[in-house]
């Protein structure tokens, strides 16, 4: 499996895991171990429920920062296929 292939399954299995608002605690696992796996220098889930991540980089140079929510609400409408397919 290549490395689209394997982030396309990723993101699937990650959709497939229930997730309101207040109940991510399933996801945020996958995502912790998702980014231990990377090779994260750091990795914690907050009392929040956030995942938060630490890469140092070996230069000198800018900061990236990535932010993005886990939580999930059902669709109203339905796409075919599903993404949770």
């Amino acid at each position: 499996m290549d490395r689209d292939q394997r982030l396309i399954a990723f993101c699937q299995q990650a959709v497939r895991i229930p997730s309101p608002s207040g109940q991510e605690r399933e996801v945020a696992q996958l995502m912790k171990r998702k980014m231990e796996e990377y090779g994260f220098d750091e990795v914690l889930i907050d009392r929040h429920g956030s995942v938060l991540g630490r890469m140092r980089g070996c230069r000198p140079g800018k900061t990236i920062l990535l932010d993005g929510h886990i939580d999930n609400v059902d669709c109203l409408l339905y796409t075919s296929p599903s993404p949770r397919d």
